[in-house]
């Protein structure tokens, strides 16, 4: 922007005028740029999210400091199977897993204390590859465990891929930054 004035009380006031309304459009475009890396991250999100997409949704939130991408699951995953005669369940995270995967999949985090198992709020979550010490010759081995589901039939699992959705949506941003300001903003042409 090029403000040209004499310096007089009525150019003056016209520079001030200009400023404060270039000021006004900049910020307009600076959230219209946010908005759309949002979009753009969600997007990627959500064609990456995998076969559980249909337990996660990704939106955008409007905040003090610009836009925020949420990912919030619509329902958790419950697990049965049997373990030494009795009924075990335990909650999944479809957002956890897509993310992180499980298993010989998993791509490990350090959680609260070096707990990989434990999330910030001190909940504990599975990652689908505990060898309990009985089991290591029997159900667990290097690259997959078995299991018996509540009905008494025997599976054998290796884990979940990660497909990395909150990953692939913060990638994307990044690589349309300067595409998108350039969208908005133009090419500095003025």
């Amino acid at each position: 922007m090029v403000i040209k004035a004499k310096l007089n009380s009525a150019d003056i006031k016209r520079m001030a005028d200009d400023v404060e309304r270039y000021q006004t459009e900049f910020q307009i475009k600076v959230h219209t740029v946010l908005r759309k890396l949002a979009d753009k991250g969600i997007a990627a999100a959500a064609l990456s999210v995998g076969n559980m997409g249909q337990y996660i949704t990704f939106t955008k939130q409007n905040d003090p400091y610009g836009v925020t991408i949420v990912a919030q699951e619509t329902s958790v995953i419950v697990a049965e199977w049997l373990q030494y005669g009795k009924t075990v369940h335990a909650d999944v995270s479809p957002l956890l897993m897509s993310e992180f995967g499980a298993g010989r999949h998993a791509i490990i985090w350090e959680g609260q204390n070096g707990n990989t198992n434990t999330l910030p709020d001190g909940k504990q979550i599975g990652r689908g590859s505990f060898k309990y010490p009985d089991q290591i010759r029997t159900h667990a081995f290097e690259d997959s465990w078995r299991y018996m589901d509540v009905n008494g039939n025997w599976h054998t699992a290796s884990g979940i891929k990660p497909t990395r959705p909150l990953h692939n949506a913060v990638i994307e941003i990044i690589t349309q930054v300067e595409a998108t300001a350039r969208e908005v903003f133009g090419y500095g042409s003025e």
